[in-house]
Protein backbone atom coordinates (compact mmCIF):
# COMPACT_ATOMS: atom_id res chain seq x y z
CA UNK A 1 0.00 0.00 0.00
CA UNK A 2 3.06 2.29 -0.41
CA UNK A 3 1.49 3.98 -2.83
CA UNK A 4 -1.36 4.95 -1.21
CA UNK A 5 0.21 6.20 1.64
CA UNK A 6 2.06 8.43 -0.95
CA UNK A 7 -0.89 9.84 -2.35
CA UNK A 8 -1.53 11.37 1.74
CA UNK A 9 -0.05 14.88 1.10
CA UNK A 10 -0.49 15.33 5.07
CA UNK A 11 2.08 14.95 7.65
CA UNK A 12 0.72 12.27 9.83
CA UNK A 13 1.96 12.29 13.63
CA UNK A 14 1.31 10.30 16.48
CA UNK A 15 2.40 12.78 18.98
CA UNK A 16 4.61 11.02 21.97
CA UNK A 17 4.81 13.26 24.69
CA UNK A 18 7.14 11.21 26.74
CA UNK A 19 7.64 12.63 30.11
CA UNK A 20 8.22 9.25 31.72
CA UNK A 21 10.81 7.18 32.70
CA UNK A 22 11.57 3.64 32.08
CA UNK A 23 12.35 1.32 35.33
CA UNK A 24 15.77 -0.61 34.92
CA UNK A 25 15.13 -3.99 34.60
CA UNK A 26 14.19 -6.24 37.59
CA UNK A 27 13.44 -2.81 39.88
CA UNK A 28 9.98 -2.88 41.67
CA UNK A 29 8.28 0.38 41.72
CA UNK A 30 7.12 1.41 44.80
CA UNK A 31 5.61 5.12 43.72
CA UNK A 32 3.75 6.74 41.23
CA UNK A 33 6.77 9.07 40.27
CA UNK A 34 7.10 9.89 36.70
CA UNK A 35 9.91 7.73 34.64
CA UNK A 36 12.82 9.68 32.70
CA UNK A 37 12.04 10.86 29.04
CA UNK A 38 11.89 7.55 26.73
CA UNK A 39 13.24 8.99 23.31
CA UNK A 40 10.98 8.06 20.28
CA UNK A 41 12.34 6.54 17.19
CA UNK A 42 11.03 8.35 13.91
CA UNK A 43 9.58 6.17 10.99
CA UNK A 44 8.64 7.24 7.57
CA UNK A 45 5.49 6.76 6.18
CA UNK A 46 4.12 8.23 2.49
CA UNK A 47 5.30 11.47 2.96
CA UNK A 48 4.21 11.95 6.73
CA UNK A 49 6.46 10.61 9.82
CA UNK A 50 5.04 8.76 12.82
CA UNK A 51 6.61 9.46 16.63
CA UNK A 52 7.45 5.56 17.49
CA UNK A 53 8.28 4.10 21.16
CA UNK A 54 10.90 1.94 21.76
CA UNK A 55 10.14 -1.72 21.39
CA UNK A 56 7.35 -2.67 23.37
CA UNK A 57 7.33 -3.29 26.95
CA UNK A 58 5.51 -2.42 30.15
CA UNK A 59 8.36 0.59 30.65
CA UNK A 60 7.26 1.90 26.96
CA UNK A 61 3.83 1.33 27.14
CA UNK A 62 4.07 3.25 31.01
CA UNK A 63 5.70 6.08 28.50
CA UNK A 64 3.28 6.50 26.02
CA UNK A 65 0.45 6.25 29.15
CA UNK A 66 1.91 9.22 30.75
CA UNK A 67 2.47 10.70 27.25
CA UNK A 68 -0.85 10.96 26.44
CA UNK A 69 -2.44 11.57 30.30
CA UNK A 70 -0.25 13.40 33.21
CA UNK A 71 -2.69 11.40 35.36
CA UNK A 72 -1.56 8.17 34.59
CA UNK A 73 -0.65 7.03 38.22
CA UNK A 74 -4.08 8.26 39.95
CA UNK A 75 -6.27 7.41 37.37
CA UNK A 76 -8.30 4.41 37.08
CA UNK A 77 -8.42 1.95 33.78
CA UNK A 78 -9.94 0.03 32.09
CA UNK A 79 -8.76 -2.16 29.26
CA UNK A 80 -11.32 -2.78 26.97
CA UNK A 81 -10.92 -6.83 25.75
CA UNK A 82 -12.03 -8.99 23.33
CA UNK A 83 -9.69 -11.24 23.52
CA UNK A 84 -7.66 -11.15 20.05
CA UNK A 85 -3.90 -10.44 20.18
CA UNK A 86 -3.92 -6.91 20.36
CA UNK A 87 -6.24 -6.39 23.49
CA UNK A 88 -4.70 -9.64 24.90
CA UNK A 89 -1.38 -8.21 24.70
CA UNK A 90 -2.61 -4.54 26.04
CA UNK A 91 -4.02 -6.21 29.37
CA UNK A 92 -0.78 -8.36 29.89
CA UNK A 93 1.68 -5.35 29.41
CA UNK A 94 -0.46 -2.86 31.74
CA UNK A 95 -0.79 -5.79 34.53
CA UNK A 96 2.79 -5.52 34.78
CA UNK A 97 2.43 -2.14 35.53
CA UNK A 98 0.22 -2.56 38.23
CA UNK A 99 2.02 -1.28 41.12
CA UNK A 100 1.77 2.16 39.56
CA UNK A 101 -1.54 2.26 39.17
CA UNK A 102 -4.56 3.30 42.58
CA UNK A 103 -5.27 0.64 44.38
CA UNK A 104 -8.22 -1.42 42.70
CA UNK A 105 -7.34 1.29 39.58
CA UNK A 106 -7.75 -1.56 37.02
CA UNK A 107 -10.65 -3.57 35.56
CA UNK A 108 -11.42 -4.95 31.96
CA UNK A 109 -14.55 -4.66 30.20
CA UNK A 110 -15.55 -7.07 27.15
CA UNK A 111 -18.51 -6.34 24.82
CA UNK A 112 -20.80 -9.75 23.75
CA UNK A 113 -22.07 -8.32 20.36
CA UNK A 114 -24.39 -11.40 19.86
CA UNK A 115 -23.07 -11.67 16.28
CA UNK A 116 -20.80 -15.22 16.25
CA UNK A 117 -21.77 -18.60 16.69
CA UNK A 118 -18.47 -18.60 19.27
CA UNK A 119 -19.68 -15.29 20.76
CA UNK A 120 -20.09 -16.81 24.04
CA UNK A 121 -16.53 -18.70 23.97
CA UNK A 122 -15.24 -15.99 23.65
CA UNK A 123 -16.83 -14.03 26.59
CA UNK A 124 -15.34 -17.33 28.61
CA UNK A 125 -12.09 -17.28 27.50
CA UNK A 126 -11.75 -13.23 28.57
CA UNK A 127 -13.30 -14.57 31.79
CA UNK A 128 -10.30 -16.72 32.28
CA UNK A 129 -7.95 -14.79 31.31
CA UNK A 130 -9.04 -11.86 33.27
CA UNK A 131 -9.58 -14.68 36.43
CA UNK A 132 -6.04 -16.05 35.72
CA UNK A 133 -4.58 -12.22 36.02
CA UNK A 134 -6.55 -11.39 39.07
CA UNK A 135 -8.77 -8.80 37.02
CA UNK A 136 -11.94 -7.47 37.42
CA UNK A 137 -14.01 -8.01 34.24
CA UNK A 138 -17.28 -6.68 33.11
CA UNK A 139 -19.35 -8.33 30.50
CA UNK A 140 -21.61 -6.23 28.27
CA UNK A 141 -24.05 -7.89 26.04
CA UNK A 142 -25.71 -5.50 22.94
CA UNK A 143 -27.80 -6.10 20.73
CA UNK A 144 -25.33 -5.18 17.35
CA UNK A 145 -27.91 -6.69 14.73
CA UNK A 146 -27.70 -4.49 11.83
CA UNK A 147 -30.34 -2.90 10.16
CA UNK A 148 -31.22 -4.17 6.28
CA UNK A 149 -28.61 -2.61 3.98
CA UNK A 150 -26.43 -1.70 7.34
CA UNK A 151 -23.10 -2.36 7.80
CA UNK A 152 -22.65 -4.71 9.75
CA UNK A 153 -18.70 -4.07 11.16
CA UNK A 154 -20.80 0.13 11.83
CA UNK A 155 -23.42 -1.28 13.47
CA UNK A 156 -20.93 -3.33 15.98
CA UNK A 157 -18.39 -0.56 16.49
CA UNK A 158 -21.71 1.69 17.10
CA UNK A 159 -23.58 0.13 20.01
CA UNK A 160 -19.96 -1.09 21.27
CA UNK A 161 -18.97 2.27 21.89
CA UNK A 162 -22.45 3.19 23.26
CA UNK A 163 -22.24 0.69 25.94
CA UNK A 164 -18.47 1.22 26.97
CA UNK A 165 -19.39 4.74 27.48
CA UNK A 166 -22.27 4.02 29.34
CA UNK A 167 -20.17 1.48 31.43
CA UNK A 168 -17.09 3.95 32.60
CA UNK A 169 -17.01 5.70 35.85
CA UNK A 170 -16.07 9.32 36.04
CA UNK A 171 -12.69 10.14 35.73
CA UNK A 172 -12.00 6.50 34.82
CA UNK A 173 -10.02 5.86 31.35
CA UNK A 174 -10.65 3.28 29.04
CA UNK A 175 -7.68 1.68 27.09
CA UNK A 176 -8.03 0.30 23.66
CA UNK A 177 -5.65 -1.77 21.66
CA UNK A 178 -5.52 0.68 18.02
CA UNK A 179 -2.13 0.18 16.91
CA UNK A 180 0.13 2.10 14.24
CA UNK A 181 -1.10 -0.58 11.74
CA UNK A 182 -4.68 0.11 12.74
CA UNK A 183 -3.19 4.45 12.48
CA UNK A 184 -2.49 3.58 8.70
CA UNK A 185 -5.63 1.83 7.45
CA UNK A 186 -7.85 4.63 8.92
CA UNK A 187 -6.26 6.99 7.08
CA UNK A 188 -5.91 5.18 3.80
CA UNK A 189 -9.71 4.05 4.44
CA UNK A 190 -10.15 8.01 4.88
CA UNK A 191 -8.56 8.28 1.54
CA UNK A 192 -10.63 6.17 -0.64
CA UNK A 193 -13.58 7.28 0.68
CA UNK A 194 -12.45 10.99 -0.79
CA UNK A 195 -12.26 12.63 2.53
CA UNK A 196 -11.11 16.21 3.37
CA UNK A 197 -8.08 17.02 5.35
CA UNK A 198 -10.19 17.16 8.19
CA UNK A 199 -11.95 13.46 7.33
CA UNK A 200 -7.57 12.48 7.24
CA UNK A 201 -7.46 12.76 10.89
CA UNK A 202 -5.75 10.15 12.61
CA UNK A 203 -7.00 8.62 16.00
CA UNK A 204 -6.12 10.60 18.90
CA UNK A 205 -3.71 9.22 21.49
CA UNK A 206 -6.47 10.67 24.25
CA UNK A 207 -9.67 12.07 23.64
CA UNK A 208 -12.54 12.76 26.14
CA UNK A 209 -14.72 9.58 26.03
CA UNK A 210 -18.30 8.99 28.16
CA UNK A 211 -17.72 10.82 31.72
CA UNK A 212 -13.77 9.99 31.42
CA UNK A 213 -11.10 9.47 29.24
CA UNK A 214 -10.30 7.45 25.81
CA UNK A 215 -6.79 6.06 25.39
CA UNK A 216 -4.68 4.42 22.84
CA UNK A 217 -1.36 3.99 24.16
CA UNK A 218 -0.42 1.40 21.77
CA UNK A 219 -0.81 3.74 18.75
CA UNK A 220 3.26 4.19 18.40
CA UNK A 221 4.00 0.32 17.93
CA UNK A 222 2.91 -1.86 14.87
CA UNK A 223 1.35 -5.29 14.94
CA UNK A 224 4.70 -7.33 14.37
CA UNK A 225 5.86 -5.67 18.11
CA UNK A 226 2.88 -6.59 20.01
CA UNK A 227 3.47 -10.26 17.95
CA UNK A 228 7.25 -10.39 19.12
CA UNK A 229 6.25 -9.38 22.64
CA UNK A 230 3.41 -11.85 23.13
CA UNK A 231 5.96 -14.70 21.60
CA UNK A 232 8.65 -13.46 24.05
CA UNK A 233 6.64 -13.64 27.11
CA UNK A 234 5.00 -17.32 26.36
CA UNK A 235 1.45 -15.52 25.65
CA UNK A 236 -1.15 -18.13 23.45
CA UNK A 237 -4.30 -19.02 22.99
CA UNK A 238 -5.75 -15.74 22.03
CA UNK A 239 -9.23 -15.54 20.03
CA UNK A 240 -8.96 -15.64 16.53
CA UNK A 241 -11.93 -13.85 14.77
CA UNK A 242 -12.50 -15.32 11.31
CA UNK A 243 -14.30 -11.94 10.46
CA UNK A 244 -10.33 -10.31 10.44
CA UNK A 245 -10.08 -13.14 7.22
CA UNK A 246 -12.53 -11.93 5.25
CA UNK A 247 -12.23 -9.59 2.79
CA UNK A 248 -15.69 -8.13 2.64
CA UNK A 249 -14.67 -5.15 4.64
CA UNK A 250 -12.85 -2.58 3.68
CA UNK A 251 -10.30 -2.25 6.58
CA UNK A 252 -9.17 -5.79 6.29
CA UNK A 253 -9.16 -5.40 2.92
CA UNK A 254 -6.51 -2.61 2.82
Amino acid sequence: HTRQADAVNTSLWVHSRTSCARAPPGAHVTSHARPEPVQPRMTRVGGGRIARMPNLSPDALWSALAAADPEAGERPMCVALSGGLDSTVLLEAVCRLRKRLPDRGLRAIHVHHGLHADADDWARHCAALCARLGVPLALLEVDATPAPGESPEARAREVRYAALAGALAPGEALLTAHHADDQLETVLIQLLRGAGVAGLAAMPLAAPFGPGLHLRPLLGFNRAELERWAAAEGLSGWIRDPANEELRYARNHL
